[in-house]
């Protein structure tokens, strides 16, 4: 009887909290008795303590090779039987005790060994979304998102790709294979606050969903997920035809998302290349928000199965718009060799940036962060066998000397020929960091409303549109005298104020609004930044000209006699409720008709009502009288 178990005895080490420094990382159950289903009591999520291995003397992994044998700890309900199998990791950082979330995936590990998918008991399907107590330990079903089954030779999912948080928003972002979708989650009580479709939101031309069951198509099937929280946007990658497509769309106060998504960069590796594929499956960011780091997973064909031996670790510097590869790691070309075994490419497709690994920061850039923590197989192949984390500075190694100031520790602390069969097992891996992230600095924008040239009690139509979405607002009304204030708004941050004017009161005009300072204006930090925004208001001033004819300069009794009013608008503006009154001279006796080309008159009061007149325009009035 051979069985592989990709978690052993857990050690005696602790219990929760997690505690910064140590990763937590999820792992394949194991084999049953070379069947082709899954070791249900096998383990498929632990806690590596990982912190401080100078001073717990911890091996380099060359010379030797030597495994660093790490203390650990495991979960009763951490097994196949309770979760399945589970691949997306994601913490709540918020909470001083962070609670773990983790994200139901068969296939991460389906591999040239392959086996039926067994769902675990929370979960119904493969689509299920699993909270972890930070406390306690106990794990719960949060959300069970679509999952559907697919045969080809075995019982198989889709399943889930990644999982990240977003503390602040206390929301979760869930990347579904079967659809395409983000799923974006309320992270207390599960309930989806709305669905984000690459496909049909981003892609160009859009592709829709096919509705089959299994994956979704290429170009809209979504792989890593990831928070940024100083650009307050979600980044995530797109598996495609031609290679990985890292997007990002901006995202609002509660954690939904806010805008137009953003190409951010294409990346091609050297394992895409006819059916063998490089997947960007994880992404993670340095507390500073500045460095970009993602793990490649090979995947042999189309339908997801697993690979090794092509791939490394990839980072990237820069901000968002702006991301460059970090030419300054010791390999170059922005790439960490990954496992001591042939061309050092040896990634598996998880990532995560380490804390206190390395004492004095082996000359990182970071104040903290001081090492990358990349999951790889055959990190020494062949005995003594290990597979599991690479713990690497952040300065990088090259290829030549990779090892020498690296740990790699094993996945399930053992080392021996079983571990060939761990490569498809590998999962992802997260680091709660005792960085504090840097606090973006912060002012204000202050805006208001002012009306020379008289007394307006008219309300104005105010618009903001910033370059971080969240503090647009449309709906913004002022009166003159008045001002509104946006706060804590972050330092760099460029807006635009513009104003939609309102009619102006009866005889009076509005000049356009005068802005100032020129827009946009960018906001500083810890300071307030004033706009105003004035009209002019000018009563209108028309020039009315009136004229009056006979048609009989002399008259008979008897005769009928022609008079003709005519008003012109000399201007400058338009006039409006122009009335002229002129009664018909003794005697004559008006006749009852007349003619007006505009307006009505009364022959009782002699009052024309005009009306309006616009700049440069006539009307004319005719009345016949007889002669007494």
């Amino acid at each position: 009887m051979f069985l592989t178990v990709l978690a052993g005895t857990p050690s005696a080490w602790a219990d929760l909290p997690l505690l910064p420094g140590q990763a937590i990382t999820t792992h394949f159950s194991g084999i049953e008795n070379n069947t082709s289903q899954p070791f249900l009591q096998g383990k498929v999520l632990s806690v590596l303590d990982i912190r401080d291995p100078v001073a717990n003397s911890a091996p380099f992994a060359l010379p030797g090779p030597t495994n660093w044998t790490v203390p650990r700890y495991q979960h009763t309900s951490w097994d196949a039987t309770t979760l399945g199998e589970v691949f997306g990791l994601a913490l709540d950082t918020s909470k001083a005790q962070p609670d773990i979330y983790l994200a139901s995936s068969s296939s991460m590990y389906f591999r040239d060994t392959a086996f039926n998918m067994t769902p675990g008991s929370l979960a119904n399907g493969y689509g299920g979304v699993f909270k972890i107590d930070g406390v306690s330990g106990a794990a719960s079903l949060l959300a069970n998102l679509p999952s559907a089954t697919f045969n080809n030779g075995f019982t198989r999912y889709a399943g889930l790709a990644q999982i990240a948080a977003n503390p602040t928003g206390r929301t979760l972002y869930v990347a579904n294979y079967e659809d395409g979708k983000i799923y974006v989650l309320n992270m207390d009580t599960g309930a989806t606050v709305e669905t984000f479709d690459h496909g049909t939101q981003a892609a160009s031309p859009t592709i829709a969903d096919d509705g089959t069951a299994g994956f979704t198509q290429l170009g809209r099937r979504v792989s890593a997920v990831q928070y940024h929280p100083q650009e307050q946007r979600l980044y995530y990658s797109v598996w495609a035809v031609d290679g990985n497509k890292i997007w990002s769309v901006p995202v609002a106060s509660n954690g939904a998302t806010n805008g137009a998504a953003r190409f951010e960069l294409s990346y091609t590796s050297g394992a895409w290349a006819g059916s063998s594929n490089a997947v960007i499956t994880d992404i993670a960011f340095s507390k500073d928000g500045q460095r970009m780091l993602a793990g490649e997973m090979p995947v042999v064909d189309g339908s997801y199965m697993r690979s090794s031996h092509y791939t490394s670790g990839v980072e990237w510097v820069g901000s968002g718009g702006g991301w460059t590869l970090n030419n300054s790691l010791e390999g170059g070309n922005g790439t960490i060799p990954v496992g001591l075994f042939n061309n050092k490419i040896n990634a598996a497709g998880s990532v995560a940036y380490g804390y206190n690994n390395y004492g004095t920061n082996a000359g990182a850039s970071e104040p903290c962060e001081d090492s990358f923590v990349l999951m790889g197989d055959a990190l020494y192949f062949p005995a003594p066998f290990i597979y599991g984390l690479q713990i690497t500075p952040l300065t990088g190694s090259t290829t030549a000397t990779l090892g020498q100031d690296d740990y790699i520790v094993d996945l399930e602390n053992s080392t021996g020929g079983n571990e060939n069969n761990d490569k498809s097992g590998l999962g992802d891996v997260e680091v709660l960091s005792g960085c504090v992230p840097p606090v973006t600095p912060k002012g204000n924008l202050t805006i208001s409303k002012a009306v020379a040239g008289g007394t307006d009690p008219q309300t104005f139509n105010i618009q903001l549109d910033c370059s971080d979405n969240s503090f647009d607002n449309n709906a913004i009304t002022l009166t003159a005298g008045a001002t509104h204030t946006v706060s804590n708004i972050p330092a760099g941050t460029t807006c635009t104020v513009t104003e939609t004017t309102p009619s102006a009161p009866s005889g009076y005009s509005y000049s356009a609004p005068v802005i100032t300072p020129a827009q946009p204006v960018t906001i500083v930090a810890n300071s307030t930044v004033a706009v105003s925004v004035l009209n002019q208001m000018t009563a209108k001033m028309a020039d009315i000209e009136v004229n009056k004819v006979v048609d009989k300069p002399k008259v008979n009794s008897g005769d009928v006699v022609t008079y003709t009013i005519t008003v012109k608008n000399n201007g400058p503006d338009n006039a409006t409720g122009i009335e002229v009154t002129d009664q018909l001279p003794s005697g004559v006796t008006y006749k009852p008709t007349y003619n007006a080309s505009q307006g009505t008159y009364s022959s009782a009061t002699g009052i024309w009502s005009v009306g309006s007149l616009t700049n440069g325009t006539t009307a004319t009035l005719t009345i016949q009288a007889t002669v007494n």
